[in-house]
């Protein structure tokens, strides 16, 4: 019975060990993260998804800013294509979403 105990200890010690290790490396992995597109402060860099519309199955088309830049994408099963791309002073006219009609 105390090999039980015993083995039944170093097994939750164990796991506890590995369980804190796992959480100290992840967190140290996400305050060193490069390039995770949020958006903190500062962060200039940050991609911002501005709205997409479905087309098929698995085509869409989407804008995205970067950089102050506006950005028009066709999105295709492994494909992305450029359709329209406006400077960081242009302001696209992009129509303003309409609600769902009722159902």
């Amino acid at each position: 019975m105390d090999s039980l105990l015993g083995s039944l200890f170093v097994t939750v010690v164990a796991t506890a060990g590995v369980l804190a290790f796992a959480y100290v490396f992840l967190r140290v992995l996400k305050r060193y993260q490069i390039g995770t597109g949020s958006r903190g402060e500062g962060d200039s860099d940050a991609l911002e998804f501005v709205r997409s519309l479905p087309l098929g199955t698995r085509e869409r088309v989407t804008v995205v800013r970067y950089r102050g830049e506006t950005f028009m994408l066709g999105v295709a099963g492994g494909n992305v294509t450029l359709i329209r791309h406006w400077a960081a002073g242009e302001t696209p006219d992009l129509p303003a979403r309409e609600p769902p009609p009722p159902e």
